[in-house]
């Protein structure tokens, strides 16, 4: 589809990019240009490259306030999108990027390559596309008192991918407002060489900055949504101060819908039907991959749910392990019901009412 031109800024622009080396740390307090700053990531993402070039993952601890409007559209340039703070659907994505590091790592060695592009290089193979996983407000995955073996699946591939990962094309993006609250993985903070501080506070901005770098105090003379790039695991040397680029709602919300009309013809329909964004606990109205709304819109046929010749089935979701349909059979048979249990009446008679 057709690039917009982002606003011109108020200082030079910075272009970052992730280079095999790379993962992310993005700092910044609610209100100063991070979830700015990650839109416009995203977008200027799906503009440069093609779903089958490069495949985002959306994690938004903040339920679902800032990333919830990508939901509406068809972006076969997003893979995953959960807006939820459930640290199981973040435990999920991230076995998911496991599996694509030892799916990759297995080819790779097959075909005796060290990485992603020289394996792409490769005549006749199916090329893999880098994939980007963006996280927002990750400090919530080590906040209360919820299942800390999932917490502790979750370092331990954060671990792995950020050690290993990146020469198989996967690169990890966390945000957070301080990331002295996420001593998780702050033994992993020499391995993510891209610091981004956004102007705040100078504890917000100095927690992905080397202790030496005290570039951070110069944001606050600056106007708001000043910021500095640093690709040197926060060494003052690599400091470029700029300004995130000012991506209105309504003109994220135009360019989406031109990817939405773009994405919805039906050549492009045919061309990434593999590639369907899965969205966790999303409205069904909201959510044009839902089967739902693929029968309604025609892209998907009616036909009989179930597989049982004398039984019928019901749709009741999209499994949380599997993205495939979740719809069992019923038959006529004593004691074939189905008893939903929760406290949330209205969520569960939307299971059934479209």
């Amino acid at each position: 589809p057709p690039s917009r031109a982002y606003p011109s800024t108020r200082s030079r622009p910075c272009y970052p990019r992730l280079v095999p080396e790379d993962h992310a740390l993005v700092a910044g307090l609610s209100g100063a240009g991070k979830s700015n700053f990650l839109n416009t990531l995203i977008a200027s993402t799906m503009i440069s490259y093609r779903p089958e070039e490069v495949q985002m993952y959306i994690l938004d601890f903040k339920e679902g306030i800032e990333f919830n409007g990508y939901l509406k559209y068809r972006l076969p340039s997003l893979r995953s999108i959960a807006t939820n703070s459930d640290k199981e659907f973040a435990l999920i994505m991230f076995q998911e990027l496991e599996y694509e590091f030892t799916n990759r790592s297995e080819q790779f060695k097959k075909y005796d390559v060290l990485g992603i592009d020289a394996y792409n290089a490769i005549p006749g193979v199916t090329k893999f596309p880098k994939l980007i996983l963006i996280f927002d407000e990750i400090q919530e995955l080590f906040s209360g008192s919820g299942n800390d073996s999932i917490v502790s699946d979750c370092l331990n591939i954060i671990r792995k991918i950020v050690a290993e990962g990146r020469a198989c094309g996967i690169h990890l993006v966390f945000a957070s407002q301080d990331f002295r609250n996420c001593s998780g993985i702050s033994s992993l903070f020499s391995l993510m060489s891209i610091r981004v501080a956004i102007r705040g506070t100078d504890a917000s901005a100095s927690s992905v900055l080397d202790a030496n770098n005290t570039g951070y105090k110069s944001l606050a003379d600056r106007n708001p949504g000043a910021a500095i790039f640093n690709n040197g695991a926060g060494s003052a040397e690599n400091n470029t101060f700029f300004q995130i680029a000012h991506h209105k709602p309504e003109e994220r919300n135009r360019l989406l819908s031109e990817f939405d009309k773009f994405y919805s013809e039906p050549e492009q329909v045919e061309k990434y039907k593999e590639y369907q964004t899965r969205c966790f606990l999303s409205t069904s109205e909201s959510n044009p991959n839902n089967s739902f709304n693929k029968m309604i819109s025609g892209l998907k046929p009616f036909k009989p749910i179930s597989k049982m010749k004398d039984g019928y089935g019901l749709l009741l979701g999209t499994g949380i392990s599997r993205n495939e349909d979740l719809a069992p059979s019923m038959i006529k048979a004593r004691g074939d019901n189905l008893l939903v249990v929760t406290n949330e009446f209205e969520m569960a008679l939307s299971i059934f009412v479209h």
